[in-house]
């Protein structure tokens, strides 16, 4: 069923839909929706869903991390470097949806403006509340969307309600 008023916009490279279709134990699965890519991608556990969405960032180049990942290994010299999308291209997707489907147990439209200190900040909007939150952190994202799940029973942290 599709969601009135979501505030998906094509043109914002760095804002997607979470829909979370089951929850169970701390644990989430569901689907990322990206307007650039106009696609909706299956997620098993928080750790899915943060892995694609940060592999997206970084195929973007959006927003631009102020930490460079490093590693140990060599890379090999014949590897062919990630095409990504034209910035032009991605900003003129005017054809695309500007409403998701629901997710089963909770909708959530999270806009990541900044990647600083090896983190995320930005805002999460929970559909089906009509509520939004800005987050400073990667884990506060995470928090707010189990407080949300979790039928907004009290967890000690500032959340939804202040």
């Amino acid at each position: 069923m599709p969601i009135d008023g979501v505030p998906i916009r094509p043109g914002n490279v760095s804002q997607f839909a979470v829909l979370v279709d089951r929850y169970s134990d701390f644990e989430i699965s569901g689907r990322v929706y990206s307007a650039v890519y106009d696609k909706t991608q299956s997620f098993q556990g928080l750790v899915s869903l943060i892995g694609q969405l940060e592999g997206l960032f970084n195929e973007l180049s959006f927003p631009q991390p102020t930490h460079q990942l490093r590693s140990f290994y060599i890379k090999k010299t014949g590897e062919e470097p990630k095409a990504k999308p034209a910035r032009d291209e991605v900003i003129t997707l005017e054809e695309n949806r500007t409403t998701v489907e629901a997710g089963e147990k909770a909708t959530f439209v999270v806009h990541v403006q900044f990647r600083q200190n090896a983190t995320w900040q930005g805002t999460i909007q929970w559909i089906e509340s009509k509520k939004t939150q800005k987050f400073r952190s990667t884990l506060e994202l995470i928090r707010l969307m189990d407080e949300a799940l979790q039928n907004g029973e009290e967890v000690k942290f500032e959340g939804w309600n202040g």
